[in-house]
Order: C-alpha cells, then structure tokens, then sequence
C-alpha cells in the first residue's frame, strides 16, 4: 500500500479543484482550459488542505497551471472534444466606459438578486442598437466580479457545427470550469464516458445528463449558491425550432432548485422569438424583458462614443482645435444615427485617419456638404449592409419584400395609417403582415388595433440600402415597377369601389377607407401623369368603374372640392383629340358623372 500523501504548506500555481476519493492527483498544463474570458489566480496557497491525506495510489505530474483530480481514465477530451470554443465570445467589443449605465445597471441588479421572480431576461431590439455589446460587457463585468458566467454565441457558431451538443457541451464546458462549480466536472465526464452517444441524442436529454443530472448529484445548498448567469446570444439566427427547442429546454431547466443559473438572451425582435418571450400575461411569464428603445437615451450614449471618437483623433493630429467638431455639426451627427449604435459606428470609422481621407473632407460628406463618393459609401456601410442584407434573405422573396416596402414608404402612402396601406394594397387577409414577417428588426409593423398608428422603417440607413442599386444588388427593385404596382392598387380600388371584399371590411371600415381614399386621387392621378404624361393611363380601367358613384362618394365626402374630380379629367382627357374624333369613351363617361353632380364646374379653370 502507497504511503498517504500530506500537503501540508503546499502552493500550486493555477487553480485547485480537490476531489475525494481513490484519484490522481495532477498538474495539468490544461485538462480543463478555461476561455480567455475567465479569471483565474496566479497563485494559490492550498491551506484548506493542510493535513489532508489521500489514500489509495496517487500519482503526482508537475506543470504550471490546473491541479485536478480525476478518476482514472477519466479525460477531459470526452467534453473538450465537442465544446463549440469560437462560440464562447462573440468577437463584438463591450460598450464604451460611460455607456449604457442605465441598462447595464438594470441587468447587474437583476444578476445580483438573491432569488429572481423571473429567471429570465430579455434584451431585445432593432439591428444595430448594440445588444452584444451589452451582453459582452455582462460577460466582462462578471469576470471581474468572478461570477460564473457562461455564453454562447449563435453568431460565432461555425455552420457544419451540430447546435444542441455544442450548446449544452460549451455551457457544460464553462459551467464546470468556474471554481464554484469545479467539483462537478468528473461526473459529467463519467456520465460520456458511460454513454458515449450522449451527444447524438436531444437537447432535452444532453441538458438532463451533462447539465441537470450532475448539479442535483453534487449542487450546494441554497445559502451556498453564489450569482451564476448563462448569456445566449443571437438565438434569432437559428432556425425557428432550434429556437423553440433551445428556450422550452432551458425553461424547464430555469425551473429546476438545482439549476443555479439564470438565463439573459439577447436577440433580435423577430416574431418567432417575440412569441416565445411575450406570454399572455407577462406578469406570471419566466421573462424579463429591456426594451432598447427611447427610454435608455441612446442619443446621449452615442454622443459620448462621438466625443471619445474625435478626441483620439485630436490626439493624433494636433493641429485640429479642442472645439473640433463644433457642438452644431456634433449634434447633427447624433441626429443622423437616430440611435442606431451600429450606424454610428460605420459613420466615425470612415472619419478615421487610417482611412487616408481627410477628417473634414469625410464629416463634410457625412453631413451632406459634399458629395459622398458611391466606394466610400459602400465601404462605410458593408458591415450594416450585411446584416440587411440577411435579413431579406431569410424572406421567401426577398424583392416582393422590398416592393411592398418601397410602396409604404412611397410619396403617395407614407404618411397614412398601417390599417389603411393593408386596406390598400392588400388582396387576402393578412397578405402585408405575412409578407413583412421577418422583418421586425428593420421594420416597425403596428398592432391591428391600432387605428392610427403607421408604418416606420426603424432606421432611415435601411431605406437607403434599399434604393442603392450598388448596396442593395441582389434584391434592387426599380423605382418605375413600385409605381405600376402602386397604380395596379388604386386602379383596383376604382373599379372595385373599395378594398378587395376577401378582406372582410365591414360597411363601417369600408366608409373610413373612403374618406381617407379620396383625399388621396389627386396624389395617385399626379403620380399616373409623371408615370404616363402623354396620353391616358389604363383608359378601359376607368370605363369599367362606376364614374357616377366615385363622382357622388367624392361629393360626399369633399363637399365642393372638386380638386379630384378635376385630376381624374385631366388624366383621361390627354388621349382626346379635337373635332371630328371627339373625347375618348372613358373620357366622355366621367365627363358626364362630373356634370351631374357638379353642374357649373368649368374644366377650362
């Protein structure tokens, strides 16, 4: 029998993690690599093990980082192997000392609670409002503060890599690396080494075995149990029943007495994700959710990131003055990103003096001074420009998408309600929000109940990659095609005297569509004269409508404004000629309805 081995006064450099029972003791260069986002100490006096024996064979290997203690066998490859370590960080830097304190002190308060009503939280938001930026910065400050942190980044996950085992092996991974949880480890590994296929097997089952079967098996009491967060990123950019899969499987788990862990996500708004997150009742739902709207002044934290900006900049170049920029052209910078962290972004890194352009020659182009040239622009912008540019490529046809777009936004429907554009353009139920399904990132759609609310692009930069042929080349749609497709829609309407009845409007709805609709013919009839200035446009259309009937309906809702009775004229009578042909037959009908009801209209004035 080996003698006992005493460790009296003993020092290992690295971190310790002591198991009992018939083990080896080793040094390990690296059985358990911690990610670079976890701090361990230099040096470690093991005075907790003063006096302590272990018996049976013992082995002793000297390295210079971990002690740990196995069972024989037992190699941390088993976990290693299948952890997804490029997925641990997601390669965004953390948001700027000085910013984002509102919210970032919201997650802390929420981290440090001892027992949350809700274990989970939600930051969502627009693309580019800086969501990992502020779960890096999570990550960092609980670094610092030696909270177990663990994360995953659905971004950083290489595409061949299967999702569930790499998920649950990488928090497994991180979870049982942490020293508060250390002692967990060698029953993971033990239940791989008994199951060897575990990693084939459901997300559920791999949650179970490697996760919440081994922190029942050795979990501390609740008084012992320190803060531990896991932080999953860009769930949005799985696939819908991974997404589905991945959040039932770690509610369930937030359930568990011995799960320790609460759970922040950071994700886009997308519906798929939006339906798992918002419960009927969100004040029994598991969920928290932080909203990056308005409310935490992203215009102040974005001026600050300016400041810093130019200061370095000042720095390099002494030659520009302390006051450089003025606070008018800072302030019309803050304007331009309209909150948007990933704009502004894109906007200081172009006045850059790496970029070889002059500083003030690039602010000039960025305030509309000068002219921008189109390889700067595109330069400037391919960062955004690729995550637009996912987005509509997760679409079934991304150039409907951005037709229907263009035609919301147009000159003619842009300031109206979203309940009238869906009673416009729509020719089934339900065809506009199905069709700008995926799109909430980019793109504000109202509730229905809503009667006044309207349609926003939630920043103006995804407008403009939109109707930029050389940024927008895959799905570029051609200003002319908008316009037929915006005068198919009202051309409808004539002939239909309303909304398409599949839409189910009621007689209420129907009077409300009109009466915004007719204030709306001069606009349409403007548009056909730029779209057809020298003769009529789709005359049979207007023959088939009932002239007398729009003619009264206007009456009836304008009064004596015969503004658009006029336009409607004008655009018929391009295609008459003079004596001995006469006025075209459509011409001659609306002509006709006009008189009758309004008797002295003069169409010489």
């Amino acid at each position: 029998m080996a003698p006992p081995f005493n460790f009296q006064n003993a020092i290992f450099k690295g971190d310790v993690n002591y198991i009992k029972g018939d083990t080896v003791i080793g040094v390990s260069t690296s059985p358990f690599p911690r990610s670079s986002s976890r701090a361990t100490p230099s040096t470690l006096t093991v005075q907790d093990l003063q006096n302590a024996t272990f018996q049976g064979n013992t082995t002793v290997i000297e390295a210079d980082t971990y002690v740990y203690v196995v069972r024989p066998g037992l190699s941390a490859k088993l976990l290693s192997d299948h952890v997804a370590h490029d997925a641990m960080c997601s390669g965004v830097a953390p948001c700027l000392a000085g910013t984002r304190e509102q919210v970032l002190a919201e997650i802390k308060s929420w981290i440090n609670e001892k027992d949350p009503e809700k274990p989970m939280l939600w930051i969502t938001g627009p693309i580019g409002a800086g969501k990992s930026a502020i779960a890096t910065s999570v990550e960092k400050w609980c670094e610092q503060e030696g909270i177990n942190a663990s994360s995953f980044h659905f971004s950083a996950l290489p595409e061949d890599r299967p999702v569930a085992s790499s998920l649950v092996a990488t928090l497994a991974w991180q979870m049982f690396s942490h020293p508060d949880l250390r002692h967990v480890m060698p029953t993971v590994l033990q239940c791989i080494k008994n199951d060897p296929g575990v990693f084939h097997k459901r997300l559920e089952y791999l949650l179970e075995a490697l996760i919440l079967a081994p922190l029942r098996a050795k979990r501390p009491s609740p008084d012992e149990a320190p803060p531990s967060i896991i932080v999953i990123d860009g769930l949005d950019t799985c696939k819908e029943w991974y997404q589905k899969e991945i959040f039932a499987a770690l509610q369930k788990a937030c359930a568990d007495p011995a799960f320790p862990f609460r759970i922040l996500y950071a994700t886009r708004p997308e519906r798929s994700i939006a339906t798992l997150f918002k419960s009927e009742d969100p004040t029994k739902g598991p969920t928290l959710t932080i909203d990056l709207d308005a409310k935490y002044s992203p215009d102040l934290d974005i001026a600050l990131y300016f400041q810093t900006h130019f200061a370095e900049i000042r720095e390099l170049l002494p030659s520009f003055s302390s006051g450089w920029p003025g606070n008018e052209d800072m302030d019309a910078l803050v304007a331009k990103t309209g909150g948007n962290f990933a704009y502004g972004v894109a906007l200081m890194n172009s006045i850059d003096v790496r970029s070889h352009i002059m500083p003030l020659v690039q602010l000039d182009s960025i305030l509309d001074r000068r002219p921008l040239a189109p390889s700067v622009e595109r330069r400037m912008f391919s960062e955004l420009d690729e995550g637009y540019l996912s987005i509509l490529q997760t679409c079934r046809d991304p150039k409907l998408v951005v037709q229907w777009l263009l035609a919301i936004d147009s000159e003619v429907l842009a300031d109206l309600p979203a309940i009238f554009i869906d009673r416009f353009l729509q020719s089934l139920a339900a065809e506009t929000a199905i069709t700008l399904w995926n799109l909430p990132s980019v793109f504000y759609c109202p509730p229905l109940k809503d009667a006044e609310a309207k349609y926003r692009f939630h920043h103006h930069s995804f407008k403009a990659f939109l109707v930029d042929p050389d940024r927008n080349k895959e799905h570029f749609v051609e200003e002319s095609i908008v316009k037929k497709f915006l005068l198919e829609r009202y051309i409808f309407i004539l002939k239909n005297k309303g909304p398409d009845s599949n839409l189910s409007v009621s007689d209420a709805q129907r009077t409300d569509f009109l009466e915004r609709f007719v204030t709306l013919i001069p606009r349409f009839e403007a548009l056909i004269q730029a779209f057809s200035p020298t003769k009529a446009y789709e005359p049979d259309a207007y023959l088939s409508c009932d002239a007398e009937w729009w003619v009264q309906t206007i009456c009836e809702h304008l009064g004596n404004d015969t503004t658009a009775v006029r336009a409607i004229y004008a655009n018929l009578h391009r295609d008459c000629s003079y004596w001995p042909k006469g006025c075209i037959p459509a011409c001659k009908l609306w002509k006709t309805a006009i008189k009758k009801t309004f008797p002295t209209i003069d169409f010489k004035n």
